[in-house]
């Protein structure tokens, strides 16, 4: 893997072109990292990350920890560096601290999707313009960081210091769709028979639970994290508990799989990525509603 590193350029306007430009990458040696368990030890040739993020030690550690994962990370320290970039290269996924000296994380991604947008325009690229996924990194994951920036289109939001295994398996499972075969279906997120039968048949209720539950499965997502970072074996069943009783009344059949799983091996990385998994499909999901041809014969 290589690693990039910006350096300082001025804010780059998206209406425009700007003659600065960062310069060439600076190759760094691969570190000797072992892969998180469950994952391969290498996602396909040609994964190119950005990560924006303004403390050098956190920075080396999120390059180091994804290098098994990709062929390289372009490391911006602020704003200006970031939108430069995007406005250079393509990349496969945005890595953003949410606090940075010159702009918001949250600020920035609307500027960096802008700047690929305007940068994807110009070269005359044709097709669906196609978003990288983004993840929000902060110092400061309390609920409603975590809402403004999901809210903004960061896929997920993590806490630091996050563990190299956590990282490595968000990132794995993004970029997961570029070497699923088309033909295979993923396992199905919703039952809308099961949901509608705790409802007693009424589908409004079920918008609404579904709604509620989406809203909070990031709370739950970073409680059961945190749980396992501390080795809380109670804390962790207790919150388990919690989201394996709202799986059953949403019909969200996929987590409730998965946090069976890790209830029964929590100390399992592949349980863990599993739970994380499914978490971030629903998160990710742009559609709860039942399938009104299911509601029917149901």
């Amino acid at each position: 893997m290589t690693m990039a590193i910006c350096q300082p350029a001025p804010i780059v306007a998206c209406s425009q072109h700007s003659p600065h430009r960062p310069s060439r990458p600076s190759a760094m040696p691969k570190p000797d990292l072992p892969a998180a368990s469950g994952t391969p030890d290498r996602q396909p040739a040609g994964i190119h990350l950005l990560l924006v993020e303004d403390d050098p030690i956190s920075a080396a550690f999120l390059a180091d920890a994804l290098s098994p994962l990709v062929d390289s990370v372009t490391h911006a320290s602020n704003g200006r560096q970031a939108l430069a970039a995007v406005a250079d290269q393509n990349f496969d996924a945005w890595l953003i601290d949410l606090n940075l000296p010159d702009a918001s994380g949250i600020e920035l991604l609307a500027g960096l999707r802008e700047c690929a947008e305007r940068a994807r325009t110009d070269a005359g690229s044709a097709g669906q313009s196609i978003r990288p996924p983004a993840l929000a990194l902060t110092a400061d994951p309390t609920d409603a960081t975590r809402s403004r920036a999901l809210a903004a289109g960061f896929r997920a939001v993590v806490g630091k210091p996050i563990g190299a295994a956590a990282l490595r398996a968000w990132v794995h499972d993004s970029l997961a769709d570029r070497e699923r075969p088309a033909a295979t279906a993923p396992a199905p997120d919703w039952d809308d028979r099961q949901a509608l039968a705790a409802a007693g048949g009424s589908s409004d209720i079920v918008a609404r639970l579904r709604a509620l539950f989406l809203h909070d499965l990031p709370r739950h997502r970073s409680e059961i994290a945190d749980a396992l970072a501390s080795n809380d074996h109670d804390r962790l069943r207790a919150e388990l508990h919690r989201i394996k009783s709202a799986c059953g009344f949403v019909g969200a059949t996929r987590i409730l799989a998965a946090a069976r799983r890790l209830a029964d091996h929590p100390s399992d990385r592949d349980a863990q990525a599993g739970f994380d998994s499914a978490c971030l499909a629903l998160l990710n999901g742009d559609d709860y509603r039942l399938d009104r041809s299911e509601r029917v014969r149901g």
